[in-house]
């Protein structure tokens, strides 16, 4: 005979009269405890009569007295572990329902009719290819009619099959095929059944609106387009009829005037403009290609961006225009904003610069409809420059990313190189002059360096460094301080000792917050200076997150009304002050076009470069790298495989909360001690940024490490970064990416665009 069956792994816990049994190394699942088991302690039994998880135990009250950390045996005698129990509760329940509703008698395609032996009285018949359907009565088959999902199959054809159910248009009507057959146009009551006439062609509408103003007498107004709009008792009307103007009453009377808001709807500031804006939205979109609100594939370097309506396909949308006093609607078709333009087209105050942030506007140049954007979001500060090659700028804290425009001002005279008034680009890693003692360790000083320990940072020399250094050779920085800083081999490593002689000017090359070359175009060669310099410069930049630029005083500052936002300072080449609607915000890439890119495997780098204010839709993206595992062991942080695509760009108009997520599926080194992490860095113009980083993984092995998530609320408007980021222990190779192989893996980007 066999043996009873028991659990006893761990030990357990119960109160005097508890119910709820607690366990410890116990591991409960379904297959070792289930309700119906007996639960045993010394002499003692209860019924479980549930499992909670994995160390918590239901019985009635337990009467075997208190007991701590005991030894315990589950009885595996649920009536839940018999499949003839099981399989009963299921027959039962089918039994149930066949005795509820019975079950289908299904007819082949070949016959017309159920056979008149099968089913019985009550029960259906069904032809799952036809849809039609019979119940038994009496014991005959009773035809109730097609039970089957309209097919809508476009315009009609007289080429196409149709069968019962299909869905046709025909001069403006539909059609149901109530019977199968080929090239019976409708209407043809045989073969269709009108499903729904077309309708009659409605009253030629108002046409495009002036601006408004007071009715007055003895004034032209016309129909248009576009059609006077006027303001009449508090109420707004658009002329229907061409004419001069007697009495207002009689030209109402006459015809010629429709009205189209009552007292209240057109508010001045101090009367509510949200009782208009609440249900007068702008119905339009920025977007790269024409006539497509909503792109749904990349655009790579789109040199102009249009103002398309919600409804695309060229028909119309509404805007809105603010005269200082009141606020009215405005249709318009799409607009186009070209980016090379200024004054032409009132594309905005000059040609756009690359990496640049612009705010986007809609207004009315009189009457027109006109799609503008802001001068570029700019912050500024005093700055110390040298006279060098190449030149070394300074600016304390700056964070600005390499290739952001600048523009130098002075109120002396620039060095040799430079021009007040031209737009440069910052150029990073910088290289500076440095110098450094003989010593044990060897001390370089590079005053207000401001690096972070841990800064990789390459030294040259026109002579000779100490012994103990090499030329071209990647050093980390370690023991920083103000004006000086220690070189190790490794981050974190022994600072180097130095010997023997140096001669020469020495250079040290690295990321620095508070220094930056620039060049006279993105990635161009760093500008030399020479001669002399007076006076006190200054920098304007770009200002990616718009810290400065939208902040009181910043040069896009914006005002609202009732939640519109317009233009705080007037835009030349555009809107007066405080008489445009803000409609999205856009960034230049490298190039000085725009970028809309979903991103993917490859890896190919997401770049949102238009977000909108209006009719906001939600994009994803996920960026994966596909080429082969590698290995990586230092503690340096680094872009993941050290690819710049491993990361994603989003432009912001809104406060509207994103996204991101990033996974790389790691296989450690043999060593059981090897750690390694994955992560995200955010708004950082250095690499190694400090990112949210996931617990470290450690050991051998297959490891998918939870995904590191990063949700910023209220972003800024402007531009933000996501990089995807990785290091490891500085001592054991660790496997990453496994090639690619595994779905889960990559940077995922959720954004409000």
């Amino acid at each position: 005979m066999t043996a009873l069956v028991s659990y006893s792994t761990g030990t357990v816990s119960v109160a005097a009269g508890g119910t709820i049994v607690t366990g410890v190394g116990s591991i409960w699942s379904d297959e070792n405890a289930r309700p119906g088991d007996i639960f045993q302690i010394g002499n003692f039994q209860s019924v479980i009569s549930d499992k909670t998880d994995t160390t918590h135990l239901v019985i009635p009250p337990w009467g075997g007295g208190a007991q701590a950390g005991v030894a315990y045996k589950i009885w595996q005698v649920s009536p839940q572990r018999f499949a003839g129990s099981e399989s009963l509760k299921t027959v039962n329940k089918l039994v149930a329902a066949f005795n509820t509703s019975g079950y289908f008698v299904f007819v082949d395609v070949e016959l017309t009719e159920p056979d008149p032996s099968l089913g019985d009285d009550g029960q259906y018949a069904f032809q799952p290819t036809t849809g039609k359907t019979w119940v038994k009565s009496a014991g005959v088959w009773s035809y109730l009619g097609i039970y089957k999902a309209f097919q809508l199959k476009g315009a009609w054809s007289g080429a196409t099959a149709y069968t019962v159910g299909d869905v046709v248009a025909s001069n403006g009507s539909s059609y149901a095929c109530i019977l199968d057959h080929t090239n019976h146009a409708p209407p043809n009551a045989t073969y269709w059944q009108l499903l729904a006439s077309v309708g009659a062609a409605g009253g030629t509408g108002p046409a495009a609106w002036t601006p408004p103003a007071t009715w007055a007498t003895a004034t032209a107004y016309t129909a248009g387009p576009p059609a006077s709009v006027v303001v009449q008792g508090g109420e707004t009307y658009v002329c229907l009829v061409s004419h001069t103007s007697g009495t207002f009453a009689s030209d109402l009377a006459a015809g010629k005037w429709i009205k189209v808001a009552s007292a209240g709807g057109v508010a001045s500031l101090n009367g509510q403009i949200g009782a208009l804006s609440s249900y007068l939205d702008i119905t339009g979109r920025v977007t790269p290609t024409s006539l497509t609100p909503e792109p749904q594939t990349s655009v790579a370097g789109a040199t102009q961006l249009y103002f398309t309506p919600t409804k695309g396909n060229g028909q119309g949308g509404l805007g809105l225009n603010y005269d200082g006093t009141n606020i009215f609607p405005v249709p318009f078709p799409e607009l186009t904003n070209v980016l090379a333009n200024s004054s032409v087209g009132k594309a905005g105050p000059a040609a756009v610069v690359p990496n640049a942030c612009y705010d986007m506007y809609f207004w009315v140049n009189g009457s027109t409809p006109t799609f503008t954007r802001s001068d570029y979001f700019k912050k500024s500060a005093t700055v110390t420059m040298t006279i060098a090659s190449p030149a070394v700028m300074f600016w304390a804290a700056h964070g600005l990313w390499d290739g952001t425009p600048i523009v130098f001002a002075t109120t002396g005279a620039l060095p040799t190189g430079l021009t007040a008034g031209t737009t440069y680009f910052t150029k990073s890693p910088v290289t500076i002059p440095v110098t450094m003692t003989i010593a044990s360790p060897g001390v370089v000083t590079w005053n207000a360096h401001g690096m972070p320990d841990g800064t990789a940072v390459v030294l040259n020399t026109t002579g000779a460094l100490p012994t103990g250094l090499t030329a071209g050779t990647t050093y980390y920085t370690i023991n920083g301080a103000t004006n000086t800083l220690q070189v190790a081999a490794t981050v974190g490593g022994a600072p180097i000792n130095t010997s023997g002689s140096q001669s020469g000017v020495h250079t040290a090359t690295a990321t620095s917050p508070n220094y930056f070359n620039v060049a006279a175009t993105v990635g161009g060669a760093a500008i030399n200076t020479s001669g002399s310099q007076s006076g006190t410069h200054t920098a304007t930049a770009g200002d990616d997150t718009g810290a400065a630029a939208l902040a009181p005083g910043g040069n896009c500052e914006q005002v609202f009304v009732n939640g519109l936002a317009l233009n705080k300072n007037a835009i030349t080449n555009g809107p007066a002050a405080s008489r445009g609607f803000h409609v999205g915000t856009i960034r230049t890439n490298s190039s000085g076009t725009v970028d809309f890119i979903f991103g993917g495997a490859g890896p190919v780098a997401a770049s949102f470069g238009i977000a909108n204010v209006f009719n906001i839709r939600e994009y994803t993206s996920t960026v994966i790298d596909l080429s082969a595992s590698y290995t990586y062991s230092s503690t340096t942080w680094r872009q993941a495989n050290g690819l710049a695509a491993m990361s994603g760009g989003i432009a912001v108009a809104t406060s509207k909360p994103f996204r991101f997520d990033y996974m790389s599926p790691i296989l450690t080194a043999s060593a059981a001690t090897a750690t390694a992490r994955s992560g995200i860095g955010y708004d950082t113009p250095s690499v190694p940024p400090v990112p949210a980083d996931n617990t470290p993984i450690r050991g051998n092995g297959l490891i998918l490490p939870a995904p590191t998530s990063f949700v910023v609320n209220n972003p800024t408007r402007g531009w933000h970064r996501v990089i995807a980021m990785e290091n490891a222990d500085g001592t054991n190779a660790s496997s990453f990416n496994l090639g690619g192989s595994i779905s889960t893996s990559g940077l995922k980007i959720r954004a409000w665009l």
